[in-house]
């Protein structure tokens, strides 16, 4: 299966020449290895930088999306599929060394972390294999939230075993997909309750600054104009 990049136009994307963009990813297509080369960049930005600079793509792309995009055959049709394109902040993320600790310290940092990831991914899993995840999943969503950090570590990494190994007749074989998708489901969780969390840390200080304009006014309000302030 080829993976490309493509700049979304409208319903369709076009698509950006593999062998112009760098011959290892040409050569050696496959998903990691186009992430490999996105998260070298720091953001989208830099990347439609890079690919206008270099004349890669001859025209202002600047306000458009770049998207992964794959064809799989389903029922003797093919169909496009679009993927997120990671940047480096997202690189720890996806490395299956690295995930399972990402996802851990995301659930000390954030309490509902843990429930809306794993609500999120059965949601996915659901809509995209028409079955329900692993015992391993389900082991994590009941026991997760009444563990200590090593126990949590510890049922993490179970179920990352199981959703990014796939066992065939030949063997136990990694699936960077798989891995990519339980990534990304962690990494819009992540973004969501970060969004939610400045909202709140915004509408506090709102309120505070409400108040203390208030309190400002109140204290004017006492003063009389020519009269001598004692205090």
């Amino acid at each position: 299966m080829k993976y490309f990049l493509g700049i979304k136009n409208g319903a369709k994307h076009e698509f950006i020449p593999l062998d112009k963009l760098d011959e290892r990813v040409n050569v050696n297509n496959n998903l990691r290895a186009l992430c490999t080369y996105t998260m070298t960049f720091n953001s989208e930005y830099d990347l439609k930088q890079f690919l206008m600079a270099k004349k890669i793509v001859n025209r202002d792309i600047s306000k458009l999306d770049i998207e992964i995009v794959y064809r799989r055959k389903y029922k003797g049709k093919m169909y496009s599929y679009c993927l997120d394109v990671p940047y480096k902040k997202q690189e720890k993320y996806l490395s299956y060394f690295d995930l399972a600790g990402v996802i851990v310290s995301r659930c000390l940092k954030y309490p509902a972390f843990l429930k809306l990831f794993l609500s999120s991914y059965e949601m996915y899993y659901n809509e995209n294999f028409k079955k329900f995840p692993s015992e391993e999943f389900y082991q994590l969503r009941n026991r997760g939230s009444y563990v200590d950090e090593l126990e949590l570590y510890d049922l993490v990494r179970k179920f990352l075993s199981k959703e990014c190994y796939r066992r065939e007749k030949k063997g136990r074989f990694f699936s960077f997909l798989n891995l990519y998708n339980v990534a990304f489901t962690a990494i819009k969780v992540e973004e969501a309750l970060k969004l939610y969390e400045d909202k709140e840390k915004r509408r506090v200080e709102v309120k505070k600054e409400v108040i203390d304009s208030k309190d400002k006014r109140e204290e004017t309000s006492w003063e009389i104009e020519g009269q001598m302030k004692l205090f």
